[in-house]
């Protein structure tokens, strides 16, 4: 799939200089699954292509408690 996005979004994003922005553009489409239970943290961080420690930092800096307990 190929999804064009405005330079400005990739500069305010520091992406510009060769960062992996299709990863950097799932991260936030899988983090949204995990706190409504479709997916666990583990699968989010896989469909982002993101290392599970990299993918549990990237959700902390978003507010969302990579750990829940019922």
């Amino acid at each position: 799939m190929r999804v064009e996005l405005p330079s400005t979004l990739l500069e305010a994003a520091s992406l510009e200089d060769g960062g992996n922005v299709s990863q950097a553009a799932a991260r936030l489409p899988a983090l949204e699954l995990h706190p409504e239970d479709k997916v666990s943290l583990e699968r989010a961080a896989a469909l982002s292509q993101t290392p599970l420690a990299a993918f549990m930092e990237f959700a902390a800096q978003h507010g969302v408690a990579p750990l829940r307990y019922n």
